[in-house]
């Protein structure tokens, strides 16, 4: 199952609301981080969903994979593709997500999961609007790859 989401927040403050947190027209960076245990059967297809975007974009960007302590491929497969691999012991999400967060370079931070394929238009989207400075966070719709079965369809309604 794959899933289109994505969340933005401020790398520099942190905040989740508020205005005027980067001028109009400023040169901002990105980094997209994508936090990842044991996902070795889906990192390929994110990553390469994931520099595809890159390629659309005009604004300068990285992506930084955090093996949350996968016992799997995990970590081979991101660096054999090409990105930055931070290691974070302790599984947990929130922990992951920062160790990334420390790392990156980019002005803006885009939490992308492991098991995502996301299109350019999000991110241009989501770009264009964290530029006015009047947006710091953000979400995206979901829409999944395949039909749910019966069990999992009457978990989720």
């Amino acid at each position: 199952m794959k899933f289109s989401a994505l969340s933005l927040q401020d790398k520099n403050t942190g905040l989740v609301k508020g205005v005027d947190m980067a001028p109009p027209g400023s040169a901002n960076t990105y980094s997209i981080i994508v936090p990842a245990y044991n996902e070795e059967a889906v990192i390929t297809q994110t990553i390469l969903s994931l520099q595809y975007c890159l390629e659309q974009i005009k604004e300068r960007g990285e992506i930084i994979v955090v093996d949350n302590n996968s016992s799997d491929n995990t970590s081979e497969i991101a660096r054999g593709l090409g990105v930055k691999v931070v290691f974070e012991h302790r599984n947990q999400i929130a922990r992951a997500r920062n160790a990334g967060a420390k790392q990156a370079k980019g002005d803006f931070l885009f939490f992308v999961d492991a098991d995502t394929t996301p299109v350019p238009d999000n991110f241009l989207f989501a770009i264009s609007q964290m530029k006015t400075g009047k947006v710091c966070a953000g979400g995206s719709t979901v829409r999944l790859d395949k039909e749910m079965g019966f069990f999992v369809r009457s978990l989720v309604s």
